[in-house]
This record gives structure tokens, C-alpha cells and sequence, in this order.
């Protein structure tokens, strides 16, 4: 558990965990209408990491935080780039 929560308080200085997007599709219509970001942990391997690895980190009330702040940030940086292109939500 330690060691773990080591790795994840190096990882959150290193910027490896990230937000991947994943479509929301309306099942009815089944056109898209929104995302959903996903916290993942890319560790310097390129291995990609679920929230279930990384259960402990999140149970930490200061890292769930810490993460949790970060990955809004990359959201709010994402959703500015896509606004830019003209990707605009409906």
C-alpha cells in the first residue's frame, strides 16, 4: 500500500495520470451526445492503468484531491482546444 501510494505521489508530480475520453451515445438514437473523461495512469513503460490499480491513491483523501484537481485541469484544457476547433457540444 505504501509503496503504491509513493508511486502515485511521484506519478501526480511526473503528470502521468491522464484523461482519456470515451463517448456517451444516446441509445435510442445512437448519435453521440457527450464524453465522459476517464482517469488513467500511464506509467514510463507506456502501460496504461485503470482507476481499480490505482483504488488506493483515491481512497488517500490529499491524492484523490490532487488527482481529482488534475484532471480537471486537463478537461478544461481539452474542451478549450476542441471549442477552438469548432467542436462545440449540443
Amino acid at each position: 500500500r505504501l509503496t503504491l501510494l509513493d508511486k502515485a505521489r511521484i506519478a501526480l508530480k511526473e503528470h502521468q495520470f491522464i484523461a482519456h475520453f470515451q463517448p456517451i451515445v444516446a441509445a435510442g438514437s445512437r448519435t453521440p451526445s457527450g464524453v465522459e473523461a476517464l482517469a488513467r495512469w500511464t506509467d514510463p513503460t507506456g502501460i496504461v492503468w485503470p482507476p481499480s490499480f490505482f483504488q488506493v491513491a483515491l481512497d488517500d483523501g490529499e491524492l484523490s484531491t490532487a488527482i481529482g484537481w488534475r484532471m480537471l485541469e486537463q478537461v478544461a484544457a481539452e474542451s478549450d482546444t476542441w471549442l477552438a476547433q469548432g467542436i462545440r457540444p449540443d
